[in-house]
């Protein structure tokens, strides 16, 4: 019954009146029957101007207590645009208890730059938990990640999520501890810990406006240079419905700086990051339980290490369907 009043509230135009109907189903004051399963398929094509993170710049320099060393960067460094295609599917079962099981599997296909082909399975199970009288869901997760053919990463998780404090509208709170174990290079073993705050709102039915902000401590198991990392995040995000179909746009920066410097006797100073992530695209129904859709994505990395620093544009087409 949430889901359908998700649904309802993202993708059809409401008013105070059906916002007074939805908001028991939302708060878990409603329990009607929701279908038992959900089966998602979604296909994608598009391109990307820098799959590889790589740099523009011919040559970096590195700051020591001494001196500056240049060092000139050959070709391998530079970005490399390729087309892509990638599909995903997704299978969910509600149980009797109250959990929510999905499996997702996914892939994405580069054809100029297959090192970065990727493939990842994710299972989860979520299941409504009120913590200190805010009710909410908690989700366990785990992720196998494989990236050029080669097993990359491991990543189980545990997080809470309170309901917007108003039914449709108000305050939510989050929380989300994560491990990544790397087989490839054991050095990048972290433990994540993050904790946000959102709002969201609807200045009329058709238009929906969230904002938020988080706090990171990423935790190195290994040997990472510099370190733990601690930051910040903020986002906003907007979405309007129109006859023709439903318009979205969102902004996410994160901000992180290293516990200690990155590589002593040659940069001595902490590794700061900061990135910004832009999104806006259109969807439109194409019958009932599917839709097609357009996006476009600009990232830019900015990194006191320079061969962290990078930007990329990608540009995306894709179909989804879902039933029953």
């Amino acid at each position: 019954a949430r889901q359908m009043a998700q649904d309802i509230l993202e993708q059809l135009p409401t008013t105070p009146a059906i916002q007074a109907l939805l908001n028991p189903v939302l708060s878990g004051a409603c329990q009607a029957p929701a279908p038992s399963h959900l089966t998602e398929l979604h296909l994608s094509l598009g391109w990307d101007d820098n799959v590889n993170l790589g740099i523009a710049i011919g040559s970096i320099s590195f700051q020591t207590t001494t001196q500056t060393i240049n060092y000139q960067l050959d070709d391998s460094y530079r970005p490399i645009s390729s087309a892509f295609i990638s599909a995903t599917g997704m299978r969910q079962h509600t149980t009797a208890s109250g959990w929510t099981i999905q499996a997702l599997a996914g892939a994405r296909q580069l054809s100029s730059y297959s090192p970065f082909d990727t493939l990842g399975l994710q299972v989860t199970g979520r299941r409504p938990l009120q913590v200190k009288g805010a009710a909410g869901h908690m989700t366990l997760g785990w992720a196998e990640t494989w990236l050029g053919g080669q097993h990359y990463r491991s990543s189980p998780s545990l997080s809470w999520q309170s309901l917007p404090s108003q039914g449709l509208q108000g305050w939510s709170l989050q929380t989300n501890i994560q491990q990544h174990q790397h087989h490839t290079l054991s050095t990048a073993d972290a433990r994540l810990l993050q904790a946000a705050i959102a709002y969201q709102t609807r200045p009329v039915p058709q238009t929906q406006i969230s904002w938020g902000a988080g706090l990171m401590h990423d935790q190195a198991l290994g040997q990472r240079a510099g370190g733990n990392r601690q930051g910040h995040h903020l986002q906003a995000r907007w979405q309007h419905l129109t006859p023709a179909g439903l318009w979205h746009a969102q902004w996410v920066k994160h901000q992180w700086q290293s516990a200690n410097a990155f590589l002593p006797g040659l940069m001595d100073q902490q590794r700061r990051n900061n990135s910004d992530l832009w999104v806006i695209g259109f969807q439109r129904p194409l019958q009932q339980g599917s839709f097609v859709y357009l996006e476009y994505q600009h990232r830019n990395n900015r990194d006191s290490v320079p061969l962290y620093t990078h930007q990329s544009n990608q540009l995306s087409a894709g179909w989804l369907v879902r039933w029953p």
